[in-house]
């Protein structure tokens, strides 16, 4: 089974155990306070989680029957197959492992007082059902805002590092760190170009790169090197190869982005003097495999 469909089925297995709680939670709590049928709110739910884990059946199902047109549709970066199944089921996945804590903290709180729970059993169900569906609502909405939010903002961590008996032209040397920009018709466009210009508009000395510059195939690298070609920095920029650049082409990868001036340390050290300081940096490669 390729690493792609084993890590997207592990993940499966884990999140459908939060999903079905949720929806376990909310199909109660609906129940309770609706006059709704049962059976109605029950198949409503399980048709959403159904659609939440679609993606992960269809992988896994395309690839033991050998259906490798379908296998090959479903991890590539077609619009459609995005909104109608990748991106539902990451959604659905982040929201169920959000809610699911708020959710198990009313489970926990109703043992924590089981003979407050049990004296008033009627009126603690229905408020808690409202919780539920309150807490739904609001997750749902707070998810979709921080999904939007992340999928378009650039944010950047700041760290100072003090060095003993640092060399004095060394002092206040920028250095940035970026990895996985995994260039794909996700990540093109405006993105990328926004990615570029956020990382130069921080100054850097040096800037180095930690690999997965493409998601998966060929059809991006000459994008994802003329766009690490971009970067500027006072010295010069360093890469190393992540897994995703192996599974792709590493060969084609390393040469285009040494093309676009990005100097790749593939298990190598570079020397970067300063005043007669100098800087030493290594490059490993790995890939989980051999």
């Amino acid at each position: 089974m390729p690493w792609s469909v084993r890590t997207i089925l592990i993940i499966f297995l884990v999140g459908v155990v939060f999903e079905l709680y949720v929806a376990r939670k909310t199909i109660t709590a609906m129940a309770t306070v609706t006059s709704w049928p049962r059976k109605l709110i029950r198949l409503s739910a399980m048709a959403v989680v159904l659609w939440f884990i679609l993606y992960p059946l269809a992988l896994v199902a395309s690839y033991y029957l050998e259906i490798t047109s379908v296998s090959r549709a479903l991890q590539s970066s077609e619009m459609l197959t995005d909104e109608l199944l990748i991106y539902p089921f990451w959604t659905g996945l982040i929201f169920s492992v959000q809610l699911s804590q708020p959710l198990l903290l009313t489970d926990v709180i109703r043992l924590m007082l089981f003979p407050v729970y049990r004296r008033n059993k009627g009126k603690w169900i229905k408020i808690q059902a409202r919780v539920v569906i309150l807490t739904v609502c609001v997750g749902f909405i707070y998810v979709a805002v921080r999904i939007y939010s992340d999928t378009f903002t650039v944010r950047v961590r700041q760290a100072e590092a003090r060095i003993k008996s640092l060399p004095e032209s060394l002092e206040g040397l920028r250095i940035v760190q970026i990895a996985d920009v995994q260039v794909d018709a996700r990540t093109n466009g405006s993105k990328l170009e926004g990615f570029i210009d956020r990382v130069n508009s921080l100054n850097p000395d040096l800037i180095l790169i930690c690999g997965d510059f493409v998601t998966s195939g060929t059809g991006y690298i000459e994008t994802a090197a003329a766009a690490m070609g971009r970067l500027k920095s006072r010295y010069s920029v360093y890469a190393c190869l992540g897994d995703h650049d192996f599974f792709s082409d590493h060969t084609k990868v390393t040469s285009s982005l040494q093309k676009n001036g990005v100097t790749v340390l593939d298990n190598a050290e570079a020397f970067v003097e300063n005043d007669g300081a100098a800087i030493l940096i290594t490059g490993i490669t790995n890939v989980y495999r051999t």
